[in-house]
């Protein structure tokens, strides 16, 4: 999966700040942005899904959860 860079500078802005492992952020962010879109894709119709690139990551969605995170 690819991550933005936008995404990974603020990963390791929030790592350093909390003197945390960035691997250990970038893990704990892909394991809340994957379960929250286990949780939405759950609800949606299959064909909305069908139009998004296999890479697609949702920027504003992760800079919420790491935003949510502090």
């Amino acid at each position: 999966m690819r991550v933005d860079h936008q995404i990974k500078m603020a990963a390791k802005n929030y790592a350093r700040q909390r003197q945390t492992p960035l691997a250990e952020v970038m893990r704990d962010l892909l394991a809340r942005y994957v379960a929250e879109c286990a949780t939405e894709n759950a609800q949606a119709a299959p064909d909305l899904l069908k139009d998004r690139p296999r890479q697609y990551v949702d920027f504003a969605r992760l800079q919420g959860l790491l935003a949510a995170k502090d």
